[in-house]
């Protein structure tokens, strides 16, 4: 069995399509990174901006190369939102801690003004 052969045309006609293909998951993928963007903190977003302009300036213009970088947006947009997740479940926890700490205190003054 033989692969098919393409004509000229229908190369055209799929690579015109993955192309555009490519640029809608960019699209989507930079519109999750903008999103988490405004989430995180300045310094966060600054160096994940730094990291993706040095990836960017290595790839291509292909197709393969706009998937790429659309598996990396979301990538980084992913790491943005667990970072984000993740600070405020410290701030959340540390708040907790001193709410509970300050009721035994609290108790504990009761019982000795019970005394």
């Amino acid at each position: 069995m033989t692969a098919p052969e393409f004509t000229p045309e229908e190369l055209a006609a799929f690579e015109h399509a993955n192309g555009m293909l490519a640029e809608a998951a960019v699209e989507r993928a930079s519109h999750e990174w903008h999103l988490a963007a405004r989430q995180a903190p300045p310094e966060i977003v600054e160096a994940e901006a730094l990291a993706l302009d040095l990836f960017i300036e290595t790839l291509g213009e292909d197709a393969a190369s706009g998937f790429d970088l659309a598996r990396r947006l979301t990538a980084r947009a992913r790491a943005m939102t667990a970072e984000v997740r993740r600070r405020q479940r410290q701030s959340r926890n540390r708040r907790k801690a001193k709410r509970k700490q300050t009721n035994r205190a609290a108790r504990r003054n009761a019982r000795k003004s019970a005394k």
